[in-house]
């Protein structure tokens, strides 16, 4: 993962924000599902959806409709080594 946007520790994050990952090189778009990049808080998972861009560079999580981030909370965004390459390397 290159670049995370909104970056960690950052403030005034819009309720419905989008969280986008760029990564080094295209994902495998079927390594790209729940169970490998979740956002959660207090250890409960956010309801979103994720959807590739740029070539498969670049994912975006949304919030699902009708959920929104809690003002003055904070989220944790995990991406595990379930993300791969197209050739299958984490």
């Amino acid at each position: 993962v290159l670049v995370v946007s909104p970056s960690a520790g950052a403030g005034a994050v819009p309720v419905n924000a989008q969280i986008v990952f760029q990564f080094s090189e295209p994902v495998a778009a079927p390594s790209v599902h729940a169970q490998t990049i979740t956002v959660s808080t207090g250890g409960a998972p956010v309801p979103g959806t994720l959807s590739l861009e740029q070539n498969n560079r670049v994912v975006r999580w949304k919030p699902a409709p009708l959920t929104q981030l809690a003002p003055n909370t904070a989220y944790t965004v995990t991406v595990t080594a379930g993300v791969t390459d197209p050739a299958g390397n984490a």
